[in-house]
């Protein structure tokens, strides 16, 4: 099981394909298998598609503190995501 230490927390995430990083952060209360049904077979024909289950979610652990913004940044950082390979960044809810 794929899992990478951010902070205080185990967040499991998955890989598929091959290209250009996809990252696919699901709202805060959805698994990462939501994006399984279409999104990843569709796009990791072209990309490389990364999943996660957010925090306390899912196959991750749970935070002991709060949740902040800083955590999309480790994140980034334990996956190996250089800022630039980004072109689009969209959030909403409390993905983090």
């Amino acid at each position: 099981m794929p899992t990478a230490a951010v902070n205080d927390v185990e967040i499991y995430f998955e890989e598929n394909g091959q290209g250009e990083p996809v990252l696919l952060v699901p709202a805060s209360w959805w698994p990462s298998d939501t994006w399984n049904v279409g999104a990843v077979p569709f796009l990791s024909r072209r990309f490389k598609t990364i999943t996660l289950d957010c925090r306390g979610t899912g196959r991750s652990s749970k935070a002991t503190d709060g949740y902040t913004v800083e955590c999309r940044a480790a994140m980034q950082s334990a996956l190996r995501l250089a800022a630039r390979s980004f072109k689009r960044w969209l959030s909403s809810g409390r993905t983090w």
